[in-house]
């Protein structure tokens, strides 16, 4: 998070991660886990709309994870020139040998 807000490295998203990533960032547990308040919440999504690259994705999207919800990821993935898609979703993962700029989260800060 560091690096990406000292921008060292870009976030790109999408239209339907950043209402995934809203959607879980609500939830009274994860939000708990940040300082427990849905301010510090919505302050983060307000400064993650401002500071990432956002793609626009047009279904349909290529049937090609185990859970189909992730499938507009590896869209992202494979339409739009980025560098790696960094995940620890265990579905996501499973397709690194298809996929091999599928990166968990340790992965990539030691390519940084």
């Amino acid at each position: 998070m560091r690096l990406w807000r000292e921008r060292y490295c870009e976030w790109v998203t999408c239209e339907q991660q950043l209402a995934e990533l809203t959607v879980v960032l609500c939830r009274p547990w994860v939000a708990s886990r940040v300082d427990g308040s849905l301010g510090s919440v919505y302050a983060f999504m307000r400064e993650f709309h401002g500071k990432t690259t956002q793609l626009t994705l047009e279904p349909p999207f290529e049937p090609v994870c185990r859970d189909p919800n992730d499938d507009f990821l590896l869209a992202m993935l494979t339409r739009h020139p980025i560098d790696f898609l960094v995940s620890g979703d265990k579905d996501l993962l499973s397709l690194k040998h298809l996929y091999p700029t599928i990166l968990t989260p340790r992965e990539l800060i030691d390519r940084l």
